[in-house]
Parts: C-alpha cells; sequence; structure tokens
C-alpha cells in the first residue's frame, strides 16, 4: 500500500510517496525505485557539513548560557519565607483563599507554630512560622483570594 506524505524541512515543503512492505522483505529493485522517487517536484538537498556543524555549535553555546542563567537565578530553598530587616515575609506556597489566620499582630510565636491555613484546590494547607518571633502586620484577612508568592504577614 503506497502512501503520500508532505514533510517540511527548512521551511520547505516535499511530498513523499512511501510504500509499505510489511513482514515482506522487498527485493533490490522496489527499494532502488522508492530510494529514488523522493518526489516528482523536487528532490532534498543536502545541507554543507559545515553548517550543520555551526549550528551545533551555537546550540551548545546557548546551552551552557542558559545552565549558567539558570544557576544564578535559584530559587530559595523555603518559598514561603523571605528575610527583610525587621524580620521575615511569610508568603503563600500557592493560590487559595484564606480559611483561618490563627495569630494576631503582636502575637509571639514560635518556629512551627501554624499561622495560617489556605485552601486550595478543595485542601487546607497549613502555614507554619519558620523561626521563633512576634507578628509585626498581617496583611489579610479571611476570605481573601491570595496568588502563589503573595505576602501574608511580617514576622520579626
Amino acid at each position: 500500500m503506497k502512501r503520500k506524505f508532505k514533510v517540511t524541512i527548512n521551511n520547505k515543503t516535499y511530498e513523499v510517496e512511501v510504500e509499505e512492505i510489511g513482514s515482506e522483505i522487498a527485493n533490490e529493485e522496489k527499494t532502488k525505485e522508492t530510494e529514488e522517487r523522493v518526489s516528482e517536484k523536487e528532490q532534498f538537498n543536502e545541507i554543507p557539513k559545515a553548517v550543520v556543524e555551526k549550528k551545533a555549535e551555537k546550540r551548545g553555546k546557548k546551552k551552557v548560557e542558559k545552565k549558567q542563567k539558570d544557576e544564578e537565578e535559584k530559587v530559595p530553598e523555603e518559598p514561603n519565607k523571605r528575610e527583610t530587616d525587621s524580620g521575615y515575609e511569610v508568603k503563600a506556597p500557592l493560590p487559595g483563599v484564606i480559611n483561618e489566620i490563627n495569630v494576631k499582630e503582636g502575637q509571639s510565636v514560635k518556629a512551627g507554630d501554624k499561622l495560617v491555613i489556605i485552601e486550595a484546590m478543595k485542601m487546607e494547607n497549613e502555614i507554619p512560622a519558620e523561626n521563633d518571633g512576634i507578628v509585626e502586620k498581617i496583611l489579610v484577612k479571611r476570605g481573601d483570594n491570595v496568588e502563589g508568592d503573595q505576602t501574608l504577614m511580617i514576622i520579626r
């Protein structure tokens, strides 16, 4: 059974006719005939080896540059905490709705205390205090919709 395909290489479209031979071994004549008839309209052009090598060099250079750039832009280990001059910001790890705020401004907290509960995708996510401190400012209230990485409160 013969099938026709359109193949695009380097913005050039070629019409290719392919014959399925299944489990039979094609005789030499059929194979040669198929190879010769890549397209009645246009033959594939060979890309000079120098061009291929130059493109490969460029790709390799870009990968190295990208890897170095990625290493420079490392994400902090604790995404819901950011150090400030007067303590740290507690950030939402994901978008959701504030279900509970378990602390008040001026309250002392210990590492691991449950500060806020965010509901996201029908699941409650507890946001704990990373370090001991005092709640300086609460920036959200119960029922607020928050985005991922939004600051919820500041602890000093």
